[in-house]
């Protein structure tokens, strides 16, 4: 029997996403029969190139996205919304008939707009603000604190909810400055499996940072208090020196 758990469950939601991303496909080259260009499928795999970039920076660096995710949206969705052999077919097509200037157009116009497409989706997500020039900050330092790091997996489980929502939960119950949480993009633990935010992969496991700086006494007090979540996670405290930077004001 195929474990639905394992390979079972991403082959199904491939072939679900797929499906969709088909049928999303169908729809577009209906409302725009081919004719001398083909502008249906270039419009289609630009759009889908366009999501790609946009999805890739979205599951590494603004989400901690579900394990089959990824092959859901990225392989199956897009994978059957996006089409490569229409495309061979319709070079073919046009060379056959004699229309070079378009085949070849529409052979390197499509890579071109394809790989843009990718790129500005990579940029979608932002970038970070300029400081505005001719402004000075002052530095102070304050006592040595510490910092607490958990890693653990993003799988990991209290009650059918993650962990690192419920560490951050009781972080801030618990009165701590503040509270972050890092995701690895790819490691291995005990079982020497690697886990990776690579696109085809399932993504299971991935580990995360958890970071919090606070007092020694005040640290030191949450983490006996959270034992329970801390059966599976690698812990560490260092002491560290708080800088803070405030801005001149004229």
């Amino acid at each position: 029997m195929i474990d639905m758990r394992g390979e079972g469950s991403l082959l199904a939601v491939v072939a679900l996403g797929g499906g969709i991303g088909a049928l999303a496909r169908y729809g577009i080259a209906h409302a725009m029969p081919t004719r001398e260009i083909p502008w249906a499928t270039l419009i289609t795999n630009v759009i889908g190139c366009l999501l790609i970039g946009i999805l890739m920076v979205l599951i590494t660096e603004v989400w901690t996205a579900h394990r089959l995710l990824r092959p859901f949206l990225g392989v199956g969705v897009l994978g059957g919304f996006t089409t490569f052999s229409t495309y061979a077919v319709e070079v073919r097509g046009l060379l056959a008939s004699g229309n070079y200037p378009i085949a070849f157009g529409y052979l390197f116009g499509t890579v071109i707009a394809a790989l843009a497409a990718v790129l500005v989706g990579c940029g979608a997500h932002g970038s970070s603000p300029v400081p505005s020039p001719g402004k000075e900050s002052d530095m102070s330092y304050s006592r040595t604190e510490m910092r607490l790091s958990i890693i653990l997996g993003q799988d990991d489980l209290w009650h059918h909810k993650p962990k690192y929502q419920e560490i951050v939960k009781r972080a801030r119950a618990a009165g701590l400055s503040g509270a972050s949480v890092w995701r690895g993009v790819e490691g291995y633990g005990a079982s020497a499996h690697i886990h990776t935010t690579r696109l085809l992969d399932l993504a299971d496991g991935l580990p995360l940072l958890v970071v919090a700086v606070d007092t020694e006494e005040r640290i030191r007090g949450f983490l006996d208090g959270i034992g329970e979540l801390l059966t599976e996670a690698t812990v560490t405290l260092e002491g560290v020196e708080r800088v803070h930077f405030t801005e001149d004001r004229p």
